[in-house]
């Protein structure tokens, strides 16, 4: 089990946080072969000291976000993905012009 938290240093009145469901939980699928590898990598990354891991951390923490995000979009029924694809593209465009 992977359990973790994402916020927002600044979060505006309309971000899309506030339009996911408290829990994101990814159930089996034949295309997850992204999410071995990135654990792995990230793994690897917070293993040993180098300069910038704390940034390559940070990334690879929110492409891990943007990933769920996609998976969780396609599990949703036909109307749910639909709905929740243009929210979070219109939150996303509300937060790019603050």
């Amino acid at each position: 089990m992977i359990c973790g938290r994402f916020s927002l240093s600044r979060p505006s009145p309309n971000n899309v946080l506030e339009l996911l469901p408290p829990v994101l939980h990814l159930r089996p699928a034949a295309d997850r072969d992204w999410l071995e590898t990135i654990l792995r990598r990230m793994v690897a990354e917070a293993a040993l000291q180098r300069p910038g891991q704390v940034a390559v951390l940070s990334r690879m923490t929110e492409v891990l976000f943007v990933e769920v995000l996609r998976s969780w979009i396609k599990s949703l029924g036909p109307g749910e993905g639909r709905v929740a694809r243009r929210n979070c593209g219109s939150a996303h465009r509300q937060g790019a012009s603050n």
